[in-house]
């Protein structure tokens, strides 16, 4: 008959319970990562169309996961220096609404500005996630 060796036994046990313990942790770390990462990520697609001479229509549309909040927009020539336009009208789906506001996914805003919007040629927008930039097509 054999005799089993309790220190080997004894050792594959423990092996097998760090094994199961760093998988536990590992699982953890990586659930954990992977759901906060999923809920908060922000997306934008930002895009302008230039309308006749003086106005532009920017739609900003939510393509994340998450709720973003849009704070302001800038707009800038090819050059890099501001162009002054003012906010006519902030529309989101369908409804009149004033900036700052919480998008949600799949929602779009849509902003219509006037002024000296002529030389336009990228926006800025400021959301609670940072800055997006997007380009205006004539």
């Amino acid at each position: 008959m054999k005799k089993l060796n309790k220190k080997g036994a004894l050792s594959n046990i423990v092996w097998a319970l760090i094994g199961i313990l760093a998988s536990v942790v590992l699982g953890a770390v990586i659930y954990s990562f992977m759901s906060s990462s999923m809920s908060r990520n922000a997306q934008l697609s930002v895009n302008g169309y230039l309308v006749g001479n003086s106005k532009v229509i920017v739609q900003i549309r939510d393509i994340g996961t998450g709720e973003v909040t849009i704070k302001s927009l800038e707009l800038y020539d090819n050059s890099g220096n501001k162009v002054t336009c003012t906010i006519q009208k902030a529309s989101l789906n369908g409804q009149n609404v004033k900036l700052p506001i919480t998008i949600r996914p799949g929602q779009v805003l849509e902003i219509e500005l006037t002024g000296s919007c002529l030389n336009a040629y990228s926006i800025l927008v400021f959301t609670n996630y940072g800055v997006y930039k997007g380009y205006i097509s004539t």
